[in-house]
């Protein structure tokens, strides 16, 4: 079997297979307010972007294949096999990878920054498959799943009716209408995330 490190990555992807079985929205609330309360103020904007898939880099489908072909070695063919079985190709990502020769590391938020912005800053499609191709192999398939959720947009974990300014304003102690107004005046959660914590709301203005 494949090791998986203990580290941020590995969190984030067992919180959203936790948000993704879980009916209650009660539940959903709970585990993302307690994973928000461990971040550090460094961790939380970018937590907030992954976690309501807004203000990240994305990939097409293309690019994203390309990568996985370099990373496992398989033919065209077993990719077109397995995706069409699957239709969603974060989960396309994880049965492939699974069969490919990695090397897992342990991740921070802080690296998962610096991958995100490496791809967004650089050139032309070739540089930046082969920038997720290196990233990949560093990675258990489970977290692999998660990165390729994350390049395409299918993550929105707690973006749904406000699911992710309730659990902001239950890990912080703060009232949901305040997280939505700050929100609403900045366009940026993470920055009422960190604003929050810190009991800086009042000062969050136009």
């Amino acid at each position: 079997p494949i090791s998986r490190p203990s580290s941020a990555l590995r969190d984030l992807s067992d919180l959203l297979n936790s948000l993704t079985t879980t009916a209650s929205r009660l539940k959903k609330t709970e585990l993302l307010s307690t994973f928000l309360k461990d971040r550090s103020d460094e961790e939380l904007p970018l937590v907030t972007r992954c976690l309501s898939g807004t203000g990240l880099t994305h990939l097409g489908t293309a690019m994203i294949r390309q990568s996985l072909l370099e990373v496992t070695g398989l033919p065209l063919a077993k990719y077109k096999t397995v995706s069409a079985g699957q239709n969603d190709s974060a989960r396309t990502a994880r049965l492939l990878l699974a069969e490919a020769p990695l090397d897992p590391l342990a991740h921070s938020f802080q690296q998962v920054g610096t991958y995100f912005e490496q791809l967004r800053s650089t050139d032309g499609s070739l540089a930046k498959t082969q920038l997720l191709s290196n990233w990949l192999r560093q990675c258990h398939p489970a977290e692999g799943e998660t990165i390729v959720r994350l390049l395409t947009g299918g993550l929105r974990a707690g973006a749904k009716e406000g699911l992710y300014e309730e659990a902001v304003a239950r890990a912080f102690g703060a009232r949901q209408s305040e997280i939505r107004y700050a929100a609403m005046l900045t366009g940026d959660l993470g920055e009422v995330a960190v604003a929050a914590k810190n009991q800086t709301l009042d000062d969050i203005q136009l």
